[in-house]
């Protein structure tokens, strides 16, 4: 959760239908997404993928076996301080 936020299209997390306008690249670079990438809910934590047009959709099983170890530990890692912070601000 590092980096700059980047507008993107407003879309729904399919999770929780919050709705979600911004995302930042972890590695800070300040990238945009493009379809295909991955992407953490800011309000439930759910894991993401950004697809055509860049909305948003669940990650499936089939997406999380094909992950590799680093992406998945880096999505775990944002939701973990998305956990954390909602926790703090209670």
């Amino acid at each position: 959760m590092a980096g700059d936020n980047r507008q993107v299209r407003t879309s729904r997390c399919p999770y929780c239908s919050h709705r979600l306008d911004a995302a930042s690249a972890v590695d800070g670079s300040g990238a945009a997404p493009v379809p295909g990438d991955y992407s953490v809910c800011v309000n439930c934590g759910g894991f993401l993928r950004f697809i055509s047009r860049l909305r948003l959709a669940r990650i499936t099983a089939t997406h999380l076996k094909g992950m590799d170890s680093e992406t998945l530990a880096e999505l775990a890692h944002a939701q973990r301080a998305i956990f954390a912070a909602k926790k703090r601000a209670r």
